[in-house]
């Protein structure tokens, strides 16, 4: 349908341009998802629920970067570093059980290299 038509249709009541769909820049339907996507999201939701359990500035810290990490395997680097800062505040075994729990379901989507590393809590350097 070309842009003049278009025009004339809307003008004379006889569709909308929601109804073109060879109009550039107007998809069709949204995007499919991906279960790399789906699982991506899940972790950076559970995730994000365990950082705000942790206190300070490190808790804000966690939040901002899992809220800004790109992919999977991102927010899979996160893991030491929010266990790190649930096990300050909660205990090692809090936190190594709840984020197994949260990880466990995008473990699948990960390669095996990565999957099978622990989130073993990175602890800063005695000063």
């Amino acid at each position: 349908m070309t842009l003049f038509r278009s025009f004339w249709s809307l003008l004379s009541g006889h569709g909308s341009l929601d109804d073109d769909p060879e109009l550039p820049g107007r998809p069709t339907r949204p995007p499919a998802r991906t279960d790399e996507a789906v699982a991506c999201e899940r972790l950076r939701s559970g995730m994000h629920a365990l950082a705000v359990q942790a206190h300070g500035t490190e808790g804000l810290r966690l939040r901002r970067q899992i809220e800004q990490a790109g992919d999977l395997q991102s927010l899979w680097f996160l893991r030491s570093n929010l266990a790190a800062a649930l096990s300050e505040s909660h205990g090692e075994r809090f936190a190594m059980h709840h984020i197994e729990t949260v990880s466990a379901p995008a473990r699948s989507r990960l390669p095996r290299s990565l999957a099978q590393a622990p989130a073993a809590p990175r602890h800063a350097p005695p000063h």
